[in-house]
């Protein structure tokens, strides 16, 4: 189900705007452009997310906690 919402996102979102990376904000396009932030919940974003990303195109920001990854949040 949330990979179909995220599915139906990017499509919209890549009709509309240009979907970027901070590293290339600053390129020119005459759509307004976009940057996709992800953090936490690192295995959904691989099972999840990953796939319908790749089907798109679509780069993003991935955040990595390493407090997280240690097992250690707070």
């Amino acid at each position: 189900m949330a990979s179909s919402l995220l599915d139906q996102l990017l499509a919209y979102l890549k009709w509309h705007f240009r979907v970027s990376t901070f590293h290339s904000l600053l390129e020119v396009d005459t759509r307004p452009a976009v940057v996709l932030s992800f953090d936490d919940g690192y295995q959904d974003f691989v099972e999840y997310a990953m796939p319908v990303l790749a089907k798109h195109g679509v780069k993003v920001n991935f955040n990595v906690c390493p407090a997280y990854l240690l097992g250690t949040p707070n």
